[in-house]
This record gives C-alpha cells, structure tokens and sequence, in this order.
C-alpha cells in the first residue's frame, strides 16, 4: 500500500477528512467574505498614490508623520490610544471583576449599583454621551458642585467646561470610557459568574472561606477562560482604543484629544466631506494595514501566553 498523501484511505479516514473540512469551511468562508473581501479594496487603497499610481508614497508619508515632533505627530495619537488601552485593561477590567462579583454575590444596594452600571448599554452610546457632556459642561451639574465645595480649577475650565479645556479634555474622555467599559465588562463577567455552581459556594461556606478568599480561590480561577478571551480581544484595540472620542467632541479641530482610531475617522469624515478623489483615501488606508501588520503578531503571541495558562474547566 503506498504510504504519504497520495496513499489509499479507507471509507473511515475520507468521513473524517470530510467532517474537519465541514468544520473549516464555516470560518474560513467568514474570513474570506468579512475580512479579505470586505478589505480588500482598502488594501488596495494604501498602495495608490495621489498620482493615481502604484506605491509606497502612503507608507513613506505614515512613517514620515509617525516621527515628527508635536502634537500633530502620529506616534502622539498611538501614544494617546496606548494609555486608553491602558486604563481599559488594567484600571477598568479589574474594577469590573470586583463589581461583578460584588453584584453577584448580592452587596447591599445591589439594585442602585446595577442601575449605575447597566445605565450606558440601557440608554445606548449616543444618549449616554448627551447627558454626559452637559455633566461635564461649563454649565452642567459637575462644575457647580466643585464649585460649592470651593475646589480651585482653572478658570477656562469654569467657562469652557471639562471636555473644553485642552488639559482636561483628554483625562474626561478617559473617565467616559471607564465608566462605559465597566458596563459592558460587568454584563459578560456577570454571566460567567452565573453558571457556576451554587454548590461550590456552599462548600466553600462550610469551609469558613472568606468574601475575598471565595473570589480569589473559587470565582476568578472557574471564570478565567472568559477573562483571558476578553482580554484577547482587549489586545486588539492596543493602538485604536478612543473611548468614544468622536461622540464626544465631534468633528471638530480639538487639540489634546486625537488617539489613532479617531484620527483616521477624523481623516476619512474629512476627505469625504470634500468629496476627495478616491486616491486620496490612500493615506488613511496605508495607517490602517500598518497597524494591523504590527497589532497581528503582538495579539497572537499575547494569546499563545494566555492559552498556555488557561486550562479547559468543565462545571
């Protein structure tokens, strides 16, 4: 019988090549048609100059802004997208944990904390980000009670309002995607610490273990695969992460708020206003491939650490 690939297979082995092809087809069709397919022609964008010829003009003009000092400087608006992205992983996923394992286990006042947190995916982005900029507008209800507690803040602040102010607007937007990323964080965590089984927590009383020593000992570790999935997705906003900027402050030139991903929004909207030639739209395509090319390797190597660590639990 020959033996390698082109060797004879029986009716069992042909059954099973043709399942794990089943398997296969459905997200290999995704890719094609949602990634490949779709971007497509923006790859094909970021290799067309304005000269309506083929090259690397775009790329060259990336990297020529990426190193250029200021404000206007690209590696100032991934900076600005690694701090969000910083906030988001390590100020705002843990606190999301502890609240929703506080709500889980039913902490006095858990119906007001719900409230508080479901409150932006309840209401959704556009309505959450009105109230939000008149809290923090010169005359919203923010300011006049930092006001009556005679806290000192610059006056263009009192005038201008937080969001208004080119050393404070940037830090609101933060605390805007804080707040936004516990809700929907606490959504998901919630769930996953639902299907735990209640036995387990009846052991662990039995047992004497503390609040904290259940969380830490029994919760964190059974919930760990849906944590380590989060933060895997998590990665791949490391260098677009915006906090809802554009809803925000709109479209219009703010100093000290540009992250990367409102900044090829902010260039698309612009050339699309003007009605721009198509071979303009090279520039903001070429940033895009750019950072995909160097976000890739990064959340795939982020993953292969976190899955070597994350063992298959079963309850």
């Amino acid at each position: 019988m020959r033996q390698g690939l082109f060797r004879s297979y029986t009716k069992t082995e042909k059954r099973g090549a043709l399942f794990a092809l089943g398997l296969l087809a459905f997200p290999i069709a995704q890719f094609l048609i949602f990634y490949l397919y779709i971007n497509i022609s923006s790859i094909t964008l970021a290799f067309l100059q304005p000269d309506n010829n083929y090259g690397l003009a775009n790329f060259e003009r990336v990297l020529e802004e990426f190193v250029r000092s200021g404000d206007g400087s690209l590696s100032v608006y991934v900076l600005r997208s690694m701090i969000t992205w910083a906030v988001g992983t390590f100020i705002t996923f843990p606190a999301s944990i502890l609240f929703a394992y506080a709500l889980f286990k039913k902490i006095p006042g858990e119906m007001v904390f719900r409230v508080i947190f479901f409150l932006p995916s309840l209401l959704g982005a556009v309505v959450m980000t009105t109230l939000y900029r008149y809290l923090v507008s010169a005359t919203g209800p923010l300011l006049e009670v930092i006001k009556k507690l005679n806290i000192y803040l610059p006056e263009n602040i009192f005038r201008d309002g937080l969001l208004g102010g080119k050393d404070t607007a940037f830090g609101t937007i933060l605390f805007y995607g804080f707040w936004l990323g516990l809700s929907s964080n606490i959504i998901v965590l919630t769930g996953a610490l639902t299907r735990i089984p209640k036995e387990i927590f009846e052991a662990s009383k039995l047992d004497g273990t503390s609040f904290m020593g259940e969380f830490f000992r029994i919760s964190f570790p059974l919930i760990w695969p849906t944590i380590s999935t989060l933060l895997i997705f998590n990665m791949s906003s490391l260098f677009v992460a915006d906090s809802g900027t554009f809803l925000l402050v709109g479209t219009g030139e703010k100093e000290g708020v540009h992250t990367m991903g409102y900044y090829m929004f902010y260039v698309v909207y612009r050339l699309s206003e003007t009605g721009a030639s198509d071979r303009l739209y090279g520039y903001p395509a070429a940033m895009g491939l750019l950072l995909t090319i160097f976000t890739i390797p990064i959340v795939l190597i982020f993953r292969y650490f976190v899955e070597k660590h994350t063992e298959d639990i079963a309850y």
